[in-house]
């Protein structure tokens, strides 16, 4: 074996499709059985990869490499935190970052506990956005990944009343559109500081990325669930709009409850099937025939 003390500092590094600037980390370097591991504090200024597009600010964490005595993998741990993170669609301010890395053979494995502060996926907000999970990338260059996810103190954009309103105009004077009234009246209401928790998987191809969920659940302010997503499926065509299906069932203090499934062709149009619904009155639920 061998034992001794290690200092590096490397910039404008490049590894597994990423660019790594200001590296440095120093720490104790042994070898048993013929695989060297390097244990100490790393620290990385930037990382900014291009499949998917991913940048991380400010990096830092104990770090635990190990190499296989054939020296073509390795197993990578971390646990630390990052000064701010970005990917499409998705950002987040200082956040911790857990897991471990295997390189081997041409693939890519992750596991990871992600923890993000002030959160923005797409148009919604979150105070905080827990992720737990494994990912992998195979040697064509597709990945495969698996999350639980959880939200808490989740704030959307104003577009989704807008389109609720459009609805409600759309359908003066016909029984839907105080349905409509209720259900945007009572989302105003409990969505700002709502709750999320999912199970989601990711994949992606050659036509793009494919999103499932086989459950989801949000919980609005008053913490009553006012909405649960099944068998959610989100995938790519060759349209301009991906399709989606899914199972869905709202709910909640001053809320209709709606429960169905849901699907979104390539050009846009949605249909619900088999859509059952009761609507609560003062003498209770009345589900119309």
């Amino acid at each position: 074996g061998f034992a001794g003390s290690y200092a590096l500092r490397g910039e404008n590094l490049s590894a597994a499709g990423c660019a790594l600037d200001d590296a440095r980390g120093q720490g104790r370097i042994a070898v048993r059985r013929g695989r060297p591991t390097l244990r100490g504090p790393l620290r990385i200024a930037r990382i900014a990869c291009d499949d998917p597009q991913i940048r991380v600010d400010d990096l830092r964490s104990p770090l635990v490499l190990t190499i296989d005595d054939s020296l073509d993998g390795l197993d990578l741990a971390v646990d630390g935190t990052t000064a701010r993170l970005a990917a499409e669609q998705f950002a987040a301010a200082r956040s911790t970052i857990e897991g471990g890395l295997a390189l081997r053979d041409g693939q890519i494995s992750l596991r990871y506990d992600l923890g993000f502060g002030k959160a923005r996926v797409a148009n919604v907000a979150a105070d905080s956005l827990d992720a737990e999970g494994t990912a992998r990338r195979t040697d064509d260059g597709q990945w495969r990944a698996r999350a639980s996810i959880a939200g808490e103190g989740l704030t959307p954009g104003s577009g989704w009343q807008g389109q609720l309103r459009e609805w409600e105009r759309a359908s003066r004077d016909t029984l839907i559109a105080p349905l409509l009234t209720r259900v945007r009246t009572a989302l105003a209401r409990e969505i700002p500081g709502s709750r999320l928790a999912a199970e989601v998987q990711v994949a992606t191809g050659a036509r793009g990325i494919a999103i499932g969920a086989p459950s989801a659940d949000l919980f609005g302010a008053s913490g009553s669930r006012i909405l649960s997503l099944s068998r959610l499926s989100i995938e790519p065509t060759d349209g301009a709009l991906p399709r989606a299906t899914g199972n869905f069932r709202t709910g909640g203090a001053g809320m209709p409850v709606i429960a169905g499934r849901m699907e979104r062709a390539p050009s846009g149009a949605c249909r619900s099937r088999d859509p059952m619904t009761a609507i609560a009155s003062h003498s209770g639920p009345i589900a119309p025939r």
